[in-house]
């Protein structure tokens, strides 16, 4: 995930502290943040799965989207 999360630093136009990132391969689901002031990667431990975390997973995406 740190690859895909620098590439989006170098890329976006974003002033944003914060970039957000996802992988997924339609039924698991993995999250991180790259904190540009320190260039770091904090990547979730937990995956989610679909349809079990279902819940978990769109309160997430919800609190990404609503920058909460």
């Amino acid at each position: 995930m740190w690859v895909e999360l620098t590439a989006l630093y170098q890329w976006t136009k974003s002033t944003s502290e914060l970039l957000y990132g996802a992988v997924t391969n339609g039924g698991d689901w993995c999250f991180g943040i790259y904190h540009r002031a320190n260039r770091q990667v904090a990547q979730d431990q937990n995956h989610y799965q679909v349809p079990e975390d279902l819940f978990v997973l769109v309160k997430i995406l919800v609190g990404i989207l609503s920058g909460s």
